[in-house]
């Protein structure tokens, strides 16, 4: 259960992370965030640099084919990130009534 429960957090951590960026790179409209997410993009190869990279090329590109391509999977990804947080929420609210119980035992053995 502890490991499930890691591995959960740290998806969803990595979940938060990418939609943050995605959000941050398709809503770049002044030049100091624009800058900023150029450079970043530089800095290593990690899968959120690629994101920011896909979503800045993306904001370019008006071609329309494209535009549809990327709305579907958009509305996927964005299930998937909802999918995820909920089964966080979920393993998060059985946590907290393991603590509660051992908050309970503790104070019993007082």
């Amino acid at each position: 259960m502890w490991l499930d429960l890691a591995s959960k957090v740290d998806f969803a951590a990595r979940t938060l992370i990418d939609y943050s960026l995605r959000q941050a790179a398709s809503t770049a409209f002044d030049d100091d965030a624009k800058k900023w997410l150029e450079t970043i993009q530089g800095l290593d190869d990690s899968p959120q640099a690629h994101v920011i990279n896909f979503m800045v090329v993306s904001a370019s590109n008006d071609d329309d084919e494209n535009k549809k391509i990327e709305t579907e999977y958009e509305i996927q990804k964005l299930k998937k990130h909802k999918e995820n947080l909920l089964s966080l929420l979920s393993a998060s609210e059985k946590t907290l009534g393991l603590i509660d119980e051992q908050i309970l035992q503790l104070e019993k053995n007082k």
